[in-house]
């Protein structure tokens, strides 16, 4: 095949943007109908190419009544998101938009959340069989002799025999 010529585009990936959660899902502990008082902490992570660079969070939506997102070291290199929940929180699963600009583009990360409830208390389950008898102990040593008692006293003499 004469004249065929191939082409190869080649694309730089090296300064395109990467932008995580270090935590993007929790289950939260409950009691019988809503949730224990509790909170978990995520990082965002903002490569441009292999280079770590500031990530700005934004308004963080979708949040169900008794959770709360608090930011910390917002448009730095450890930008942080804290969640915590409190026990009027009943919501069992939902999905949290997190805005976060990097570099003048936003990315919506999601945090996935369930709550685990505890359930009813069964019944009480059967008896067990009883167990295997374990094997008999050896034999204890024999105990040392005890003291001699005392002398008794001495009988009355007998009455002499008839003489006959």
């Amino acid at each position: 095949m004469a004249g065929l010529k191939s082409r190869i585009t080649l694309a730089d990936l090296s300064d395109g943007y990467t932008v995580i959660l270090t935590n993007s899902s929790h289950t939260f502990a409950g009691g019988t109908s809503a949730a224990l008082a509790s909170s978990i902490t995520t990082q965002i992570v903002a490569l441009h190419g292999g280079t770590l660079v500031s990530a700005a969070v934004g308004t963080i939506t979708g949040l169900p009544s008794g959770m709360q997102a608090s930011i910390s070291d917002n448009n730095t290199t450890a930008a942080k998101i804290t969640i915590s929940v409190t026990t009027s929180m009943t919501s069992r699963q939902g999905i949290v938009t997190i805005p976060v600009t990097v570099g003048g583009t936003t990315f919506n990360l999601d945090f996935s959340y369930a709550l685990a409830l505890v359930g009813a208390k069964g019944d009480t389950g059967a008896t067990g069989a009883t167990g295997a008898t374990g094997k008999t102990g050896a034999k204890g040593d024999t105990g040392a002799k005890g003291d001699t008692g005392a002398k008794g006293d001495t009988g009355a003499k007998g009455d002499t025999g008839a003489t006959g």
